[in-house]
């Protein structure tokens, strides 16, 4: 059974407390917009961005160069790719890398 593996992250709260947070689950927090992360600046906010730009097909690479100045991050990029892949607003062709609307 494969166990999972964990990371202590320091934060500033209300009491300074030390959150133990799944390390596939850490950066979850930036999906949804909260009274901290705005809903520009959460991967929701992000996926928006992507699949405005996504007019015809395009690389997965050109894509990023087209919206990476307004999402900043790989990482960023790559959970807006995720939710609209998952929510079928958008068809990932794994074998050629290149991205189109549904």
């Amino acid at each position: 059974m494969d166990t999972p593996s964990f990371r202590i992250s320091v934060g500033r709260s209300l009491g300074n407390h030390r959150i133990l947070l799944h390390s596939k689950l850490r950066d979850l927090r930036m999906i949804t917009p909260n009274k901290f992360i705005s809903f520009a600046e959460s991967s929701l906010g992000h996926a928006e961005k992507v699949y405005a730009a996504v007019e015809q097909p395009i690389s997965l690479g050109e894509l990023y160069k087209k919206t990476s100045a307004s999402i900043g991050s790989i990482e960023l990029f790559l959970y807006a790719i995720e939710i609209l892949h998952l929510s079928n607003a958008l068809h990932v062709n794994l074998t050629t890398g290149i991205v189109s609307r549904c």
